[in-house]
C-alpha cells in the first residue's frame, strides 16, 4: 500500500513511507505480542514523522490536516511541522556554510583542482542514474540520487525510445568539498529537493527484447523447442 501511495501521490515521500512503516511495525508487535513498542520510542522521535505523512496523504486527497484532527489537534500539528523544518533548515544551512569555508580556505589552485576532479565525477555518476546539480556550498557539480515513482512515459523517437519516469530525491554529495546531505528534508532546505525527470534512450532491440536470428546464438531457444516438443509427443 504504502509503495502505491508512493506511485499515486507525488507530495508522498519516500521518507513518509519509511516513517509509516516504522510505525506501522511498532503497531503491530503492541497489538500482537502485548510488548510495550512505544514505550522506548519517545513521542518527539517520531510524531513530527507522522504529523508530516498525515499531512501529505491529506493534501493529496484535497483534505488537510484540520479536516483530519480537528482544528485544536491540527494546530499543534502545524506548529510540530513548522519547528522541525527550521531545524533541519538551520542543520543543513549550518552544514553548507561550513564546508564553503574550509573550501575558499584553500588555494586557489587547490579549488581549482578539486572543481574539475568533481566535474569529472559528476560526468562518470551521471551516467550511473546519478543527476547533475549544483552544490550549494562551493559552487562546483555535484550529483543527487533518487527513488524512480510513478508511471513511466514512453516516446518514440529516430534515435531510440526514450523512457521517461519522475525521480524524487533522497541523497546529495559532493565530491569538491565533502557536502553530503540524506532524506528530502535536508536536500529540500538545501533548495535540492525538486523532482527531476531520469531520461533513458533504448534501441527497440533493447526494449522490446528483440534478437536478429542472422547473428544471434539461438542454441539455447532451439534446445528449449526441442525439450518442449519432446515433452508434447511423450504425452501423447
Amino acid at each position: 500500500m504504502l509503495k502505491l501511495c508512493r506511485a499515486l501521490f507525488d507530495g508522498f515521500s519516500e521518507d513518509d513511507s519509511i516513517a509509516v512503516l516504522a510505525l506501522a511495525n511498532r503497531r503491530n508487535d503492541e497489538l500482537h505480542t502485548g510488548a510495550a513498542a512505544f514505550a522506548e520510542y519517545p513521542s518527539q522521535q517520531w510524531l513530527p514523522k507522522f504529523y508530516r505523512a498525515c499531512r501529505s496523504l491529506a493534501s493529496a486527497m484535497g483534505e488537510s490536516l484540520e479536516s483530519l484532527f480537528g482544528e485544536e489537534e491540527a494546530k499543534v500539528a502545524a506548529a510540530i511541522l513548522d519547528e522541525t523544518q527550521k531545524e533541519v533548515k538551520q542543520r543543513v544551512l549550518a552544514a553548507i556554510a561550513a564546508h564553503r569555508r574550509v573550501f575558499e580556505a584553500k588555494l586557489e589552485e587547490d579549488r581549482l583542482s578539486a572543481a574539475a576532479d568533481a566535474k569529472t565525477v559528476a560526468d562518470q555518476l551521471t551516467h550511473l542514474r546519478h543527476h547533475r546539480v549544483t552544490c550549494p556550498a562551493c559552487r562546483c557539480d555535484a550529483t543527487v540520487q533518487g527513488e524512480a515513482f510513478g508511471p513511466e512515459h514512453v516516446s518514440h523517437g529516430d534515435d531510440g525510445i526514450t523512457v521517461r519516469q519522475p525521480v524524487s530525491p533522497r541523497s546529495f554529495s559532493c565530491s569538491a568539498c565533502g557536502l553530503k546531505l540524506q532524506g528530502y528534508a535536508e536536500l529540500d532546505a538545501a533548495d535540492l529537493g525538486g523532482q527531476y525527470t531520469r531520461r533513458t534512450v533504448f534501441s527497440p532491440e533493447d526494449y522490446y527484447g528483440l534478437i536478429d536470428p542472422k547473428t544471434a546464438d539461438l542454441s539455447e531457444y532451439l534446445d528449449d523447442y526441442l525439450a518442449d516438443m519432446a515433452d508434447e509427443y511423450d504425452n501423447e
